[in-house]
């Protein structure tokens, strides 16, 4: 019979495994935590260039389209304008530092859209509806495009007029600037501050109403 005894752990024993142990753990969870930081501050930036740019394509491309078609697509013996049908779009019907209003025919299907891009808090928001066949504005209806904006005080749009148009203001409006500036959602974790990035474009329209 084998009377040797087993040796066991000592409390010193335990208590130095237990101590590496919780070194290496803290050591894993920091590397954890600033990995997801490192994660969240490059998802922040990526979603804010994407929104951005997204945003400015897809401003510039409907605001050229303002006023498509006009009245002089259709016979004048029609009697058809923007406030009598909604085949004949108007040009701008608001064009304010953060607000505008215009309408287009987008999708080429022969009916015009009252399209608005406005700016509510941080948000810029888009709504775009088919007008009423008796060329009345549709209630509008507001859809996301950005958010965490950081103009400030600068204007989100800014006008250029046709001089040589027969409308007035904000009719004769020819090209539209725009200027987006996009605020990360999530700061950076070293510095705590936040990071800009600042989108533009400028949209002409197509057909100018001479």
């Amino acid at each position: 019979m084998d009377n040797s005894r087993q040796r066991g752990y000592s409390l010193v024993e335990v208590l130095v495994a237990t101590l590496v142990f919780s070194a290496a753990m803290a050591g894993v969870l920091t590397l954890v935590s600033e990995t997801q930081r490192s994660y969240a501050r490059e998802n922040s930036i990526v979603d804010a260039v994407w929104q951005g740019r997204a945003a400015i394509d897809l401003m510039v491309r409907e605001l050229r389209m303002a006023g498509y078609p006009p009245k002089n697509t259709y016979v004048t013996s029609a009697g058809l304008t923007a406030g009598n049908s909604n085949l004949v779009a108007a040009t701008f019907i608001t064009a304010a530092a953060a607000d505008v209003v215009f309408e287009a025919d987008l999708d080429g299907d022969g009916i015009v859209e009252r399209l608005e891009y406005c700016l509510n808090g941080t948000t810029l928001m888009r709504s775009a509806l088919p007008k009423n066949a008796n060329g009345s504005a549709p209630s509008p209806v507001y859809q996301t495009v950005a958010e965490n904006v950081a103009n400030g005080t600068t204007a989100v749009f800014q006008y250029t007029t046709d001089p040589l148009s027969i409308q007035a203001f904000p009719g004769n409006v020819s090209s539209v600037g725009i200027l987006l500036v996009l605020r990360t959602a999530n700061p950076d974790p070293k510095t705590r501050q936040y990071r800009s990035f600042r989108f533009e474009g400028t949209a002409y329209r197509m057909n100018p109403d001479r």
